[in-house]
């Protein structure tokens, strides 16, 4: 299976930042494309389907934001709007996706029959969730998704009066600025879930910024700050799972969905909330503001060994 790729081939910081923001809005829309169909006509086959084409909606909207300025606005604002309705979609889907899967693996550790009336239900919300998934993707396909991706990256190009900044320089403005909001959103009171969650899509923002700049920086900055930002989101995404089956048994208790599952699903919900509390222990445990402080001086030291580099090639 394909995957959603991570870092763009071949970009180096002495390039011309048009032609990385080519390649990556080329090669982030082309896999959303490719997963379209497969996530809408076969997710019964595989969930990964499903998961591939929710990770690369996102990448591509990334991909969008970070290059925002080089691209034609109308054009650009499109194919924003119709990524994120179709990234809803496939959340959905995904989310009952690893809700459903969990449930699974406890077969034969609990009780059958009140597992299996959960399962049953959660399968038949997950049924329910395709069909808007299949809607967006129809839509998208009417739109002709795939053929409007040359004409997007064809129209991408350096727009300012000043000359054309080249990967590196556009890396090393870019990176301070996405990492600050990482940062500020890391010194808040993360005790609380709601922190954690603005906390994890700033780490998201910032992981993302990182795969489609890494090609400005030399060959150490993969290696030194993006393992600290993967295993942050690891984390962070494993509490946010836990939230949203916690958010659903809420919701299908107040609203009567799972007819006489009532005290099961109370169950549930109160076990979700434990290991909220557990997983958010664990990470509070390792994110340490000695942690913090650690990717930071990273970060830093990539922009000036990039600043260093860019002013000997000057000379």
């Amino acid at each position: 299976m394909a995957r959603a790729g991570k870092w763009i081939t071949g970009a180096r910081p002495d390039q011309p930042v048009s032609e990385v923001a080519r390649l990556a809005l080329q090669a982030r829309l082309e896999l959303v494309a490719h997963f379209m169909p497969l996530a809408a006509e076969r997710a019964a086959e595989d969930v990964e389907f499903v998961h591939q084409l929710r990770v690369t909606t996102r990448r591509a909207g990334a991909a969008l934001t970070m290059f925002a300025r080089l691209l034609p606005e109308k054009r650009a604002r499109r194919f924003k709007k119709n990524l994120r309705r179709i990234r809803r979609a496939a959340g959905d889907a995904r989310n009952l996706d690893v809700l459903c899967q969990r449930l699974r693996d406890r077969q034969g550790a609990e009780p059958e029959e009140a597992l299996a009336a959960i399962i049953h239900y959660v399968e038949k919300y997950r049924r329910q969730a395709q069909h808007p998934l299949v809607k967006s993707v129809t839509r998208l396909s009417r739109w002709d998704f795939s053929d409007q991706i040359e004409p997007l990256v064809r129209r991408t190009r350096w727009r300012e009066d000043r000359p054309e900044a080249t990967l590196g320089a556009f890396a090393r403005q870019l990176l301070p600025a996405t990492s600050a909001k990482f940062f500020a959103a890391s010194q808040k009171n993360l005790s609380k879930v709601g922190a954690l969650h603005r906390l994890r899509i700033a780490g998201k923002q910032l992981r993302y910024a990182m795969e489609l700049i890494a090609g400005g920086f030399d060959k150490s900055f993969r290696a030194q700050s993006y393992p600290t930002m993967s295993r942050i989101q690891d984390q962070l995404g494993e509490i946010n799972d836990h939230c949203t089956a916690k958010n659903l048994y809420t919701e299908w208790i107040q609203h009567g969905s799972l007819d006489g599952q009532v005290p099961e699903l109370q169950t549930r919900q109160a076990e979700e909330q434990q290991w909220i509390e557990q997983r958010q222990e664990s990470f509070l445990q390792w994110w340490t503001p000695s942690q913090a402080d650690r990717l930071k001086r990273q970060i830093e030291e990539a922009v000036e060994r990039n600043e260093n580099a860019a002013d000997s090639a000057s000379r």
